[in-house]
């Protein structure tokens, strides 16, 4: 099974031209208006939450958006806020609510699995299943989705991962203009699904016609990188800092009870030909040498190290072992509590001196191994 920071994946199967979001931050044009590609993905304890944002050029009874997932996600509508949030806090440096929901149950409709419909902010979403690449694109022409044949190699290629599809069109209902597509006026959307890797499904994009630019945010225990993506920004944060985005994420607010996270974000641009799915690997030593130094040292330990609580623990058993055994060898010591607790305080000194550096050497050990 593969997942999530579950990264972004936008396909547009009408004419039309998919874009970023607003915002206005530094490196708005470079951050908010440019990428045609644009996700913040957060990824904790197997659970990848992926806010993706878009704007089509094209009117709005034309737009047809299809996002594969590994396994069935929970869609629910986001915050455009949260981009330009990230470019904020992403500056380059030393470098180049659901609604409607009904749960269908494995309704067949023309060969393929409906397992989900739903109405989320603008959009009506179906999320199907199929086994036949065939069946699934003459679903989806049905549906206003302009494929022909040769998409049936890419959708073959997610079938045979057991991946689902999240087919989405803009609700008649609802008050969308072509201008306000054309300017990413309405809401993000945002997807969760359990993974057990961080992958950005890029393949599908490869139905679409030119290049397009992939702009990626990733929050995790790890900073995360590709070989075909530039690393423009990368550091580490702690839990207080996580806090400012639990109003926009619920993976957040488990960063935040972890302890921290790490943010990085990954730039690339990708002609159809190349538009593999990119599964993301922590990031090595070399690319994180143009950031801070500390990164480097708590992107190998992180997980690997005693939390404070345990290490307190640790001491206090060793020093009351050691007191239990001169109490015995030298009772003199233990004559009144005042010597008590000063041979006490002593010993956990003691113990401290050994056990820190002890832990930190098994820490340098396990990065090495690493």
């Amino acid at each position: 099974m593969c997942a999530i920071v579950f990264l972004a994946v936008i396909f547009f199967a009408l004419t039309g031209f998919a874009s970023a979001d607003g915002g206005f931050f530094h490196q708005l044009e470079q951050d908010i208006y440019e990428p045609q590609q644009k996700a913040v993905i957060l990824y904790h304890d197997g659970t990848e939450e992926m806010h993706l944002s878009v704007e089509y050029d094209g009117a709005a009874d034309e737009f047809a958006w299809l996002v594969p997932t590994p396994v069935v996600p929970q869609v629910e509508e986001s915050d455009s806020r949260l981009f330009s949030l990230m470019s904020a806090f992403t500056p380059a440096q030393n470098s180049s609510q659901m609604k409607g929901r009904d749960y269908l149950g494995g309704l067949r409709d023309a060969g393929v699995d409906v397992i989900d419909q739903m109405t989320v902010g603008a959009f009506d979403i179906t999320v199907v299943r199929s086994e036949d690449a065939d069946e699934l694109r003459t679903w989806l022409q049905d549906r206003g989705f302009a494929y022909d044949d040769k998409a049936d190699s890419v959708l073959g290629d997610y079938i045979a991962q057991g991946w689902c599809f999240t087919a989405m069109r803009i609700n008649p209902n609802a008050s969308v203009t072509e201008s306000l597509l054309k300017q990413g006026a309405i809401n993000p959307l945002r997807f969760t699904f359990k993974s057990d890797k961080l992958v950005y499904p890029l393949h599908i994009s490869s139905l679409n016609p030119g290049p397009s630019e992939v702009l990626l945010y990733v929050l995790a225990d790890k900073a995360y990188e590709h070989r075909t993506a530039t690393l423009e920004f990368a550091d580490s944060w702690q839990g207080n800092q996580v806090k400012v985005l639990e109003q926009f994420s619920d993976v957040a607010g488990q960063l935040e009870k972890a302890g921290g996270c790490f943010l990085t974000k990954l730039r690339g641009t990708y002609q159809p030909e190349d538009m593999k799915d990119l599964d993301l690997v922590p990031a090595g030593k070399e690319s994180l040498q143009l950031w801070p130094a500390s990164l480097i040292n708590h992107q190998s330990t992180t997980g690997s190290h005693l939390p404070l609580w345990a290490l307190v623990l640790m001491l206090l058993v060793a020093a009351a072992l050691a007191a239990l055994f001169l109490q015995r060898a030298l009772p003199a010591l233990f004559g009144s509590p005042a010597r008590m607790l000063i041979v006490l305080l002593v010993l956990f000194i003691a113990m401290s001196g050994i056990l820190v550096p002890l832990t930190l050497n098994s820490r340098d050990g396990n990065q090495e191994a690493a």
